[in-house]
């Protein structure tokens, strides 16, 4: 499904501390997906071609009970961000087949391709708990969800 541009385009803050990346095209999207060995949602590659990764309006709380807040997503790019996804997969020794959307090192928003024959990735919250292993939260069902939810907080 497509959404409309303008609706997606009040997910990202005006003015943000965390830089945009450079424009994403159809071409760039396609290098970055062999790259990870996935192909994106539709909807995360219609946010990211409006702005390439940034500060969120509203940040995301992976769960009511645990003090994490996501306030941007990563940029779209090759040598960084997204595009590291299977550098820090393995550096970190998170679950494969993950493709890691925003995050500090401790905790990870990401799309979860681990299920197979699944439209469409969910989305979860990777976290290292007190005992140094990664637990992890079921965030969304797919991105287009999260960004829907998203929206109608804005509305609200």
């Amino acid at each position: 499904m497509r959404m409309d541009d303008r609706e997606l385009m009040k997910v990202w803050k005006e003015r943000s501390a965390y830089e945009p990346g450079q424009i994403v095209t159809d071409d760039k999207i396609d290098h970055i997906e062999k790259a990870i060995g996935f192909r994106l949602p539709h909807i995360y590659k219609q946010l990211m071609k409006l702005q390439n990764g940034g500060e969120m309006v509203i940040p995301i709380y992976p769960d009511d009970e645990l003090p994490f807040v996501i306030q941007y997503l990563q940029e779209l790019e090759l040598d960084k961000g997204v595009g590291l996804s299977t550098i820090f997969v393995e550096e970190l020794h998170l679950p494969k087949d993950l493709v890691l959307i925003t995050g500090d090192m401790y905790n990870w928003l990401a799309l979860d391709y681990r299920v197979e024959f699944k439209e469409e990735p969910s989305v979860v919250f990777l976290y290292e708990g007190e005992d140094s292993n990664w637990k992890e939260i079921l965030v969304a069902e797919t991105f287009e969800e999260l960004i829907t939810d998203l929206l109608l907080e804005i509305k609200s």
